[in-house]
């Protein structure tokens, strides 16, 4: 976005404010980590401080085991304050282990 030249300090301050909006949600700390799927279950939940409702949880295979199975996911409904839960197909592996990063919406 281009932004004119301001007019008056107000018009300045506001365009400030908008810049540091931006800047903020683009570069929004990354929280976190790795888990394990539950066996035998179809879903895991996972507590992690500041995990927000509105955010994406972007799930990345960390193991063989993981990365043969189909890509468990996390709907938005299920995205809690502090809390998370994936969806997976129920399997006896102890060993589905994936990477986890959540980012604000």
């Amino acid at each position: 976005m281009r932004y004119p030249l301001p007019r008056d300090a107000n018009t300045l301050l506001s365009w400030a404010q908008d810049l540091c909006r931006r800047l903020e949600k683009d570069y929004s700390p990354i929280v976190g980590g790795t888990v394990t799927l539950a066996d035998s279950a179809t879903s895991t939940t996972v507590a992690k401080r500041g995990v927000k409702p509105g955010g994406r949880i972007q799930l990345t295979a960390a193991s063989a085991d993981a990365a043969s199975i189909d890509t468990p996911h996390v709907n938005p409904e299920d995205v809690d304050a502090n809390s998370f839960v994936i969806t997976h197909a129920s399997d006896l592996s102890t060993d589905r282990v994936f990477f986890y990063e959540f980012r604000e919406g």
